[in-house]
């Protein structure tokens, strides 16, 4: 690996000849310290500019994801409006991974942790953003690795934005080789102040392209900095941050000629278990019929899709626009002993109640309401602890359909199991 070194020569007379003392010191860890606060620096210095790009991008992509999702039902699937509807959602994807990798930079990009297999995690984000390539990656995952808690779409999208970049370098090589491994190892020496804990989960992806220059590695996780024609300089940036708000830490070493190898460092959880969390489907709802859901959301857009989407699969609705409005509806349904089931409240409404203040009022009124908290954006922790504010759920924007009935329905079977 490269290391740096710090010389300081020193001119002497030694027995009447001219002579040289050097003290050579290794300051690696100086430097790797160094680089890794000014690359904290450089983001925090964008982050309140990502997350309001963030938070506005993706309430349009949910009312656009929504309303496309509810024209893919009523076309057929022969038909040419449901193949350019699909084509449509693969253009929106791309915008929705930007969104992503500004919100991942941003104050309001906290990972929302669950316990999650990094061998599954591996196996399927690599084959997915290979896929198409001709390459074959070479897997090398130990057995029995502890489940983390993680935030699965954030770890998903730095395995990928690695793996892409591996992809992109290798193109116009005839022999092309990516390997990834996943194994429990020490710390290295010069990253023990950086992470909490002796021993950690090392995942390390390697490719056997030409390498980065020393001055261009320098700069690769720096926010907008990028060697690439179309490149927008976010997906290493994001790495670094998501790693870092994760409480591990991302090196790369690479050698001119011979190739590249991302490490990706995370903490092994003291009460690391082996088991992952159950899963739930839409259909896991079964034979509960009847249920009404209040739907709380400032943008008239989602609100239709929403309303659309719900109503589509039987289920009674009303919907606010704010926190005040929402108060007003699940009282009023409580008086007349027609309680609402569900309830779904966006985080931040501009200008009025949002669903943090509106949760509380609402367990003031009715300490069993069932809530489901929806967010683009927060600059507060409530999503990531979403359950310690009163939520049983969450939702990410932009979400599916199917995000939407599987959180409803794991919503749904939780208070029906109690």
């Amino acid at each position: 690996r490269q290391v740096y070194i710090e010389a300081n020569i020193e001119e002497v007379i030694v027995e009447n000849k001219r002579s040289f003392i050097v003290f050579v010191r290794d300051i690696t860890q100086r430097k790797e310290m160094e680089n890794y606060l000014i690359n904290m620096s450089k983001l925090e210095s964008i982050s309140v500019f990502a997350g309001g790009i963030a938070h506005d991008f993706n309430n349009l992509l949910t009312g656009i994801f929504g309303h496309l999702s509810l024209i893919k039902m009523y076309a057929k699937k022969e038909s040419k409006l449901y193949k350019r509807v699909e084509e449509i959602e693969r253009v929106l994807d791309q915008a929705k991974s930007l969104t992503a990798q500004l919100l991942s930079l941003s104050k309001g990009g906290e990972p929302i942790k669950e316990k999650s297999s990094i061998r599954e995690l591996l196996l399927d984000t690599v084959n997915f953003a290979l896929r198409g390539s001709g390459i074959k990656p070479v897997f090398h995952i130990e057995e029995d690795l502890p489940f983390l808690d993680i935030d699965r779409s954030q770890i998903s999208r730095v395995i990928q934005n690695i793996t892409l970049n591996a992809l992109e370098v290798l193109r116009n090589r005839k022999d092309k080789r990516i390997e990834v491994i996943a194994k429990i190892t020490r710390l290295p020496p010069y990253i023990k102040n950086a992470i909490k804990g002796d021993k950690v989960l090392e995942i390390a992806i390697k490719d056997n392209g030409p390498g980065i220059p020393p001055d261009v590695l320098d700069n690769i996780f720096d926010p907008f900095f990028t060697t690439k024609k179309k490149g927008t300089g976010l997906g290493l940036a994001a790495v670094h941050s998501i790693i870092k708000k994760h409480g591990g830490y991302v090196d790369v070493d690479s050698t001119v000629g011979e190739g590249t190898t991302f490490h990706i460092y995370l903490p092994i959880p003291k009460d690391a278990s082996y088991t992952e969390t159950s899963s739930y489907s839409d259909t896991d709802v079964g034979e509960v019929n009847d249920i009404r859901i209040l739907v709380m959301d400032d943008e008239d857009t989602i609100r239709d899709f929403l309303y659309d989407a719900l109503t589509i699969k039987g289920y009674t609705v009303e919907m606010a626009k704010d926190g005040k409005e929402a108060i007003d509806k699940y009282k009023e349904a409580l008086s007349k002993g027609k309680r609402f089931d569900i309830v779904i409240l966006d985080l931040t409404i501009p200008g009025g109640m949002g669903g943090k203040e509106t949760i509380l009022k609402l367990k003031d009124i009715d300490p069993r309401v069932s809530a489901i908290v929806s967010s683009g954006y927060s600059e507060t922790d409530t999503l990531p602890k979403y359950r310690e504010y009163g939520f049983l759920a969450y939702l990410q924007k932009p979400y599916t359909l199917s995000t939407l009935y599987t959180t409803i329905a794991k919503v749904v079977s939780e208070r029906y199991q109690e």
